[in-house]
């Protein structure tokens, strides 16, 4: 059977080089040419229509690693080949850092070029044949399930509550208690916290997945998953207020899912109830927590939102409320905030606002800045809990066990449409 040619897409702004590219490859009759583009940017939604095997920048990349990390993890099938300058030693070590598979320095031989370029289609279809290869034959005998990792939503009924540094410590807390995988993800569409909270830089976010999210893979994944001093894994939320490159709730769903088959605890912080997130947050989560501080207009919401949850169906059994900032001068007594939420038991995070104040300026969570405080105290008795009810229920239910439907009513509370 006849080889299909290599299917190749340039990238480059520099007339000289185009032409130079374009000599060498319309030559080889393994090879043809399926799009012209002057940027990274514009090459992503090239890759998505073409298809290519292969991907040639030779744009400048100093300054452009996200747009090629973002090209790489959105054209998983195209392999990126970077044509780097002879003189500047760094820039094969950026663009292999960034996703590119291979490198060419420029000038370049024809033997040179199109020597890489086979290459590495070889070794991709190689690889992407034993992948199949592997996948068909799991497919003949009967697979055990996969182990799934405990998911742990945040949610608060009203902003400003802690929800956020409740999240980061939690999932701190429970990787020195159990040493196991933990992934932290900020589970909003845009605007989070956690990377000032925990001292990151944000050179890769959920925006970098793309809005259909839905074929994203462990390889994706890594790409974007930064990894944090304490040994926990962070996804974080998109930079920018504007954004619309974040996956939808479907693709987002398929992330988390992701997630779960690769940590054993997933810390999910929430965004507002407004945000669609929340609604894969209510459907999966193995564990939910809500956070809300003594004060009456964020009891007024808790108390909305946990009697939409009891009338409508959702299982109450996964649910459990932290009450934060507990000790706070003036604040509502722990008895009537369980009083008038009809909850039997809280779990009550004392007030220590300048120390609070001072981890989250400094970017190094409480857990870590003041390990023997008060607060650490209870937010370590709480990832013990979780650990316990972990140990002792086995694995996380499968997500068809759990309610797959957030009611009409319980919707139209949260915003959802």
């Amino acid at each position: 059977m006849e080889q299909a040619p290599i299917r190749v897409l340039i990238v480059s702004n520099a007339p000289d080089l185009l032409d130079r590219l374009l000599h060498v490859l319309i030559r080889q009759e393994d090879m043809t040419l399926v799009g012209l583009v002057q940027s990274l940017e514009d090459a992503i939604d090239q890759a998505r229509r073409t298809s290519p095997d292969i991907v040639l920048v030779g744009e400048k990349l100093e300054g452009e690693e996200d747009r090629l990390r973002r090209l790489a993890i959105q054209a998983p099938l195209a392999s990126v080949i970077a044509l780097c300058p002879r003189e500047d030693t760094l820039c094969a070590q950026r663009a292999l850092l960034a996703g590119a598979r291979a490198f060419v320095p420029n000038p370049f031989t024809d033997d040179e070029l199109c020597t890489v370029i086979r290459e590495v289609y070889e070794v991709e279809a190689e690889r992407r044949a034993r992948l199949s290869q592997q996948a068909s034959s799991e497919t003949t005998t009967e697979p055990a399930p996969a182990p799934r990792g405990q998911l742990i939503g945040l949610l608060s009924p009203k902003g400003g509550a802690g929800r956020s540094t409740i999240a980061a410590n939690l999932a701190l807390l429970l990787r020195q208690e159990t040493g196991k995988e933990v992934a932290l993800v900020e589970a909003r569409r845009t605007l989070g916290d956690l990377d000032t909270m925990l001292n990151l830089v944000p050179n890769s976010t959920l925006a970098d997945l793309g809005p259909d999210a839905s074929s994203v893979d462990e390889a994706m994944l890594d790409m974007v998953l930064l990894r944090h001093s304490s040994g926990i894994r962070v996804l974080l939320a998109p930079s920018k207020i504007d954004e619309q490159r974040a996956p939808d709730p479907a693709g987002f769903e398929h992330i988390l899912d992701q997630i779960q088959q690769r940590f054993d605890y997933v810390v999910a912080d929430a965004g507002p109830l407004t945000d669609p997130y929340v609604s894969v947050i209510l459907q999966r989560a193995d564990r939910l927590l809500v956070v809300v501080t003594p004060e009456m207009p964020a009891l007024q919401r808790a108390a909305l939102f946990l009697d939409a949850a009891r009338q409508h169906g959702f299982p109450t059994e996964r649910l459990d409320l932290i009450l934060n900032r507990a000790t706070a001068r003036g604040g509502v007594a722990q008895q009537d905030v369980q009083e008038r939420l009809g909850v039997q038991e809280v779990l009550a995070i004392p007030d220590d606002v300048p120390s609070i104040t001072y981890s989250t300026n400094q970017g190094v969570p409480l857990a870590l800045s003041y390990p023997k405080s008060a607060v650490s105290t209870a937010l370590k008795r709480l990832a013990r809990q979780i650990v316990g009810t972990n140990h002792e229920s086995g694995e996380a239910a499968p997500v068809a066990e759990k309610i797959r439907f957030v009611p009409r009513p319980l919707r139209g509370l949260l915003g959802i449409v």
